[in-house]
């Protein structure tokens, strides 16, 4: 009676490595076909990221600036009203007390700009 032979451990061991070969070679190519098509799109939508988080961060500095000098221009016109005769100024503390408000309400709506724009932007 012809015998059927089992195969070896080696035979199997190679029978196996070069499935493992074919199989990790199919996912190299697919891999590699998946960045080639998603590579674009990730690089627009990090364009649009940075611009809007840009435009966002110019509109927060912008306010903030635009708050220091408003408080600013109220402490020195509380430091040296516009009444008075004489252009002098008697303390400096009511300059630097309003230019602090406004840095602290310039601080607050730029954060708040921040935070409502980019909610609105991780929410896309």
């Amino acid at each position: 009676m012809g015998r059927r032979e089992s195969p070896t451990a080696s035979q199997f061991i190679d029978a196996f490595s070069q499935t493992v070969e074919v199989v990790a070679a199919e996912n190299r190519a697919i891999s590699e076909e998946i960045i080639e098509q998603m590579l674009p799109v990730c690089y627009q939508l990090r364009d649009e990221s940075l611009l809007s988080l840009r435009k966002t961060s110019t509109l927060a500095l912008g306010i903030n600036c635009l708050s220091v000098i408003a408080g600013t221009v109220i402490g020195t016109w509380i430091a040296i009203p516009p009444t008075q005769e004489r252009q002098e100024i008697s303390s400096i503390e009511p300059i630097l007390i309003g230019a602090s408000i406004g840095e602290l309400i310039g601080l607050v709506l730029a954060l708040l700009i921040i935070w409502t724009r980019g909610g609105h932007e991780r929410s896309v």
